[in-house]
């Protein structure tokens, strides 16, 4: 398996991304951090911890800390990720699970293979983390260190549940997650 090939990329606005080559996809290297959809529209923030009262796009920082949380990207809830303003910049989109499932079968289920190395963020043990594969997930549930990961699918699987991927701290593989699409997670976009 090929890893690593970088790409650098500018979304509009101008925030400045790597591309890495994992199989036969290339995918943002660090989480999305935008505040506009690819038309330009102003994506609302989440105010305070309402993401259940939010059933339209929304984003936020982590526990609302943008200063600790900045390289981490932005929380989105599923009505972001699906919207057909478009999310992702332009030439990249939102995978859908299959192309997760690309992504699983290209590290053969390794989730250490995608994970930050250490455990200044990750709780010990930080089981596997190699991060051989230059995609550097960092936890995204809350505090620090934490316990896991996950990022959006467009896929749906409910109407209330959306399908996410999600990497945890003490085990060493990637899973299959449902969440109410309320919920503000991580996106890593991949190459159209």
């Amino acid at each position: 398996t090929v890893y690593g090939k970088e790409i650098a990329f500018y979304t509009p606005d101008t925030t400045k991304y790597k591309g890495i080559s994992i199989g036969s996809q290339v995918w943002m290297s660090k989480n999305l951090d935008v505040s506009r959809f690819r038309n330009g529209d102003q994506i609302p923030k989440v105010p305070g911890d309402n993401w259940q009262a939010v059933t339209t796009p929304a984003w936020k920082w982590i526990n609302d800390d943008s200063v600790t949380y900045s390289g981490y990207g932005k929380l989105y809830n599923w009505y972001a990720v699906t919207d057909p303003r478009g999310l992702a910049p332009q030439g990249w989109h939102i995978p859908a699970m299959t192309e997760f499932d690309s992504l699983r079968a290209a590290v053969n289920s390794c989730g250490g293979c995608l994970k930050e190395i250490g455990t200044a963020h990750w709780l010990t043990p930080n089981t596997g983390a190699n991060n051989i594969t230059g995609f550097t997930a960092l936890p995204n549930n809350g505090n620090l260190p934490s316990m896991f990961a996950c990022f959006w699918s467009k896929d749906s699987y409910t109407t209330p549940t959306g399908v996410a991927l999600r990497l945890y701290y003490d085990y060493n593989n990637l899973e299959v997650e449902y969440f109410p699409k309320y919920i503000g997670i991580s996106v890593r976009c991949v190459q159209d």
